[in-house]
């Protein structure tokens, strides 16, 4: 029957994604932090939709080439991820976004910094990513999707009905 290919694939790919939110949750019971990424200014190694995993930072430890977490000096209360130039010996830090043709044009100091990216999940915060920036008909679409894989990968057809009788 033609269902039965459908369905093993919506449920592949419902295991998928439950593997990559677990993969994004389960490391929040070992103290990291998650961000879900906004913006392109990190691409290609981070995309919008991605969620970075990140840890608490050593002030003195912060070296050029991290990709670290920091307040947005222009959105106090939204967080950017970019990556280190330089540390200057007076402890100030400058990031630029790996996408940026420029670096950032506010300095700051090491102890700014609120975490360092340990782990990134592909994807996974695509539906939040789309709530907040406004995207509502994608996050419409996304969660159709979800509904329909869902409802596809869990469907029981007669055949599937009488093998298990």
């Amino acid at each position: 029957m033609v269902l039965e290919p459908l369905r093993a694939l919506a449920a592949g790919t419902l295991a998928a994604l439950v593997g990559l939110f677990a993969w994004s949750v389960l490391p929040l019971l070992a103290g990291y932090d998650a961000t879900v990424v906004l913006s392109g200014s990190m691409a290609p190694a981070i995309s919008p939709g991605d969620v970075v995993l990140t840890l608490p930072v050593d002030t003195e430890d912060v070296r050029p080439g991290w990709v670290v977490r920091f307040a947005d000096p222009d959105f106090p209360d939204r967080t950017l991820l970019h990556r280190v130039s330089t540390v200057a010996d007076d402890g100030t830090v400058v990031t630029r976004g790996d996408a940026n043709a420029l670096e950032d044009s506010t300095p700051m100091t090491a102890s700014e910094i609120t975490g360092l990216a340990r782990i990134r999940v592909p994807y996974i915060g695509m539906l939040v990513m789309w709530r907040d920036t406004g995207e509502h008909r994608r996050l419409a679409l996304g969660l159709v999707g979800l509904l329909s894989l869902t409802a596809l990968a869990t469907v029981r057809t007669r055949a599937t009905v009488a093998q298990r009788a």
